[in-house]
């Protein structure tokens, strides 16, 4: 059984390669097109020229001494919502 369908997956493979053509290839990915239309914009990337602290202490007393508000950020869970 095993001998019969080898002999039949020969016989299909060259019909199988004779239908994909030279035209239906798939084309070159355009990596630098893919990372340039990933990459955040000026605009978006603001955010990190914030003088963040790093705990809510340490914000407090910078805060204190600047007479400027501190903003906590909590949340419960992952921030991309893979809990």
């Amino acid at each position: 059984m095993s001998l019969h369908f080898c002999s039949l997956s020969l016989t299909a493979l060259p019909l199988l390669a004779s239908t994909v053509s030279q035209e239906e290839t798939p084309e070159v990915w355009d990596w630098r097109a893919a990372i340039e239309h990933v990459l955040p914009e000026p605009s978006e990337t603001a955010w990190m020229g914030l003088p963040w602290e790093p705990s809510l202490r340490a914000g407090l007393v910078a805060g204190r001494q600047q007479s400027k508000p501190v903003l906590l950020w909590a949340m419960n869970g992952h921030p991309l919502a893979s809990t």
